[in-house]
């Protein structure tokens, strides 16, 4: 079954979606959600991260972040939230983790995220 969908209320398109199921509820427990559907269909999340702080230092700027241990975290930066560049990798040995970003001096503004790089 397709639904009419527009991105700009303009234009409209019939969209089908590949996997067609009814959600019915969402829920989020245990740092993540889950969509709960027909057919017995339950999707479930990655675990969320939850960038904490940024605070800057002499050093530079230090994000402070938590998520599942057991993970490998990487730590991003764009100038326009459109191009993102790898700064570094944090390894998830514990629930809060620390990633300092030394830019030098005179660094354009910047924009943060983490990305989970694999399942445990």
């Amino acid at each position: 079954m397709g639904r009419v969908v527009s991105r700009d209320a303009r234009n409209w398109r019939l969209y089908t979606p590949a996997i067609p199921a009814f959600f019915t509820s969402v829920a989020y427990a245990n740092g993540r959600f889950y969509l709960l559907g027909d057919n017995s269909t339950i999707l479930q999340s990655n675990p969320i991260i939850h960038l904490r702080t940024i605070d800057f230092t002499d050093a530079g700027a230090r994000l402070t972040f938590t998520g599942e241990t057991g993970h490998q975290y990487e730590v991003q930066t764009s100038a326009d939230l459109i191009r993102w560049d790898r700064l570094g990798t944090v390894p998830g040995t514990q629930e809060q983790m620390e990633y300092l970003d030394r830019a030098p001096p005179g660094t354009a503004a910047r924009f943060y995220r983490v990305v989970m790089q694999d399942n445990p």
